[in-house]
């Protein structure tokens, strides 16, 4: 396997630069313009991973997946493309089989090296999983001289399934003993129970048709416990009859681990792309509705009918704006705020606040002298929040909840309780329910966006939870289990990375009280630099409300133009609020670094409808003095003023 890439694009520019970028890295490349001269390159000689365009003249990127699938099933390939929707997603990922979906023009180049690394990583653990089985059917000759030292499970039936054979390796891994194979052990007692008719009419196509089979199954041990196996199977014949089955099962467990982390990793980063662009948009929306539902109750006696109905209004914009920031928490980029935070505190306020109110208790088995860890304290409060909703939701008549931590640390030669987890240290969280459980064939999807078991509750259907929850822990650098059994309940395990060291964080409270008893022409001057006209409005009506000079602009360049003009002036502006990102010309980031060598103690906020965004996170690295994320209300607004005006207009 040597790597080899095929980048099929109608654009020669892109080719030649995608080419050249993947060349430098060491990979083998080939390019073709368009799907036609793409297929019959692929045709001529093979190729590890494609990556081809989604719009192209004559053959579009969908058709090329499913002819170039055709050809060889096993070969992975990208889709990237300019013109991203969820359709093509879907189209490209589920339909046709495409491995990730990648948006032109790429952010980070680090995205493409990644999914390109993925690729050929499944391949390779496709073509070696293959050539595994293969090597097993060619030496099957002899597997009786070599059973007592192989490590895979073998065995052997009667016509009937009766167990007449399982090598010392099998009889290990299934905890039977030699003794167990003369009481009438049946195939049927190595099979989970719900699998066992499908299995059945396996064998029996296999006997009737004398076929060489492989198939996966869920596979049961003595003592009830599962686990997934691949088994290579065929009829033993004598005298062209058969008179029993004869072959092998490997545990498959971690290579199932490592490829559903992969693709899951792969949906959340190709959903991330979408989710953040859309909840982008519906906060400047909400942020609109919002301030204006605001300042209408302003106005308005608050017994009245419409008063009732506009608290009603912002009570569901609120909500709305909750549903938003689960879309960004696990779309691309955004880095926590970490803080160093003990975490036995945490847990136990977190949890009694949640479990408020529900007929859930909770019992606590916490480890003393457990170390702190490095988190930011309100993304793991929703992690908390949404592993307890779901508790109290697997449990609609009450029960108990175990809230487990524990300090950890995992040597290079122990079993991962994730299999990408690294050695090190590391704080161990537990959240185990008494819930009916999740089915086997359900429990390899709970991370994925949308899917969802709940059948009751204001969360149903939306299938959010842990899939938001799973992004955060990730972006922690830790990791997350899920195990359970029906009626067994459920146990969520989290992994985060243990430090050394706890300091006790001081709050400082700004003054704020600087409006009171001062002149008009005193009053705080604010630039509010905004692209979309309504929210320039709306920030105008809510700040000269509440006792603020307004002036705005459409953009960064025009904002630096403004604030230059009056900072030659007699007037110069007290504060500037800019927003991040602007359609069409420079937003707060570029803005920011031009009134910085205008005036280094410049006043500003970053804002945005990405509240993950890595500048909303570290606004201070890039010179601002805080950071409000929309939508915004008048509280909030006026809390964030305050504190940085508060120091310099007592």
């Amino acid at each position: 396997m040597n790597n080899s890439i095929l980048i099929i694009d109608d654009e020669p520019d892109i080719l030649r630069t995608l080419e050249m970028t993947l060349s430098q890295e060491g990979y083998p490349v080939a390019t073709a313009i368009g799907g036609e001269a793409g297929l019959a390159l692929f045709r001529q000689e093979p190729f590890d991973l494609v990556i081809t365009d989604m719009r192209m003249p004559g053959m579009d990127g969908v058709e090329v997946i499913r002819r170039v699938k055709a050809l060889d099933p096993d070969v992975e390939i990208v889709m990237l493309t300019g013109y991203a929707t969820l359709e093509n997603a879907i189209a490209s990922l589920r339909n046709a089989g495409a491995f990730d979906y990648l948006t032109k023009p790429l952010e980070n180049i680090d995205e493409l090296f990644m999914a390109v690394e993925k690729g050929l990583e499944k391949r390779r653990l496709t073509l070696e999983n293959r050539s595994l089985l293969l090597s097993l059917k060619e030496s099957e000759r002899k597997y009786r001289a070599l059973a007592d030292s192989l490590p895979v499970s073998l065995f052997e039936t009667d016509e009937k399934g009766a167990v007449t054979f399982l090598n010392p390796f099998a009889l290990d891994q299934m905890q039977y003993t030699r003794e167990d194979l003369t009481k009438g052990l049946h195939i049927r007692d190595m099979v989970e129970s719900n699998q066992w008719d499908i299995v059945k009419e396996k064998v029996r196509k296999l006997m009737s048709e004398k076929l060489f089979e492989t198939t996966e199954f869920v596979a049961k041990r003595k003592d009830g416990t599962t686990f997934p196996v691949l088994v290579n199977v065929r009829p033993v014949l004598e005298n062209n009859e058969h008179s029993g089955l004869r072959g092998l099962a490997l545990d498959i467990t971690e290579r199932k681990q490592r490829l559903e982390e992969m693709t899951r990793m792969a949906k959340l980063e190709s959903l991330g792309t979408l989710a953040g662009g859309i909840a982008h948009d519906f906060n400047n929306l909400l942020t609109i509705i919002l301030g204006n539902i605001e300042i209408a109750e302003w106005d308005m006696p608050p017994e009245t009918p419409s008063a009732k109905a506009l608290k009603i209004a912002r009570e569901g914009c609120l909500s709305a704006t909750a549903l938003t920031g689960q879309f960004i928490t696990f779309s691309k980029g955004g880095a926590p705020k970490m803080k160093v935070s003990a975490i036995e505190k945490f847990l136990r306020d977190t949890v009694h606040l949640f479990l408020s109110g529900s007929n859930v208790n909770c019992a606590y088995d916490i480890s003393e002298n457990l170390v702190s860890v490095e988190m930011d304290e309100q993304q793991m409060r929703q992690v908390t929040q949404n592993l307890i909703q779901n508790a109290i939701e697997a449990m609609p008549e009450g029960g108990s909840i175990q809230v487990r931590a524990e300090n950890m640390t995992l040597t290079e030669n122990e079993q991962r309780p994730v299999p990408e987890m690294p050695e090190g240290r590391y704080v161990k969280l537990e959240f185990q329910d008494e819930g009916n459980g999740i089915p086997e064939e359900d429990k390899i999807k709970v991370f994925d966006p949308y899917f969802s078991t709940k059948s009751r509750g204001a969360q149903k259907g939306m299938g959010l939870g842990l899939t938001t929850a799973l992004s955060i822990v990730r972006k922690h650098g830790g990791f997350m289990r899920l195990e359970s059994k029906v009626n067994s309940g459920t146990t969520v395990s989290i992994y985060l990375p243990a430090v050394h060291h706890y300091e006790k964080e001081v709050a400082v409270v700004p003054e704020t009280s600087f409006l009171k008893g001062t002149a008009l022409s005193k009053y705080p001057k604010i630039l509010v630099m905004d692209d979309e006209k309504m929210l320039r409005e709306l920030a105008e009506k809510m700040l000269r409300r509440i006792g603020y000079r307004v002036e705005t602009a459409g953009n960064g360049k025009e904002a630096v133009e403004m604030y230059q003009k009056a900072l030659e002036s007699t007037e110069p502006f007290d504060l500037v609020m800019l927003d991040l990102t602007v359609k069409g010309g420079p937003g707060g980031k570029e803005a920011i670094k031009e009134l910085l060598r205008l005036n280094p103690d410049v006043k500003a906020i970053v804002c945005s409808g990405y509240g993950d965004h890595p500048v909303m996170s570290n606004y201070k690295e890039y010179g601002f003095r805080s950071a409000l994320a929309k939508p915004f209300s008048k509280a909030s607004l006026e809390e964030t003023l305050k504190t940085v005006l508060g120091r310099d207009n007592r």
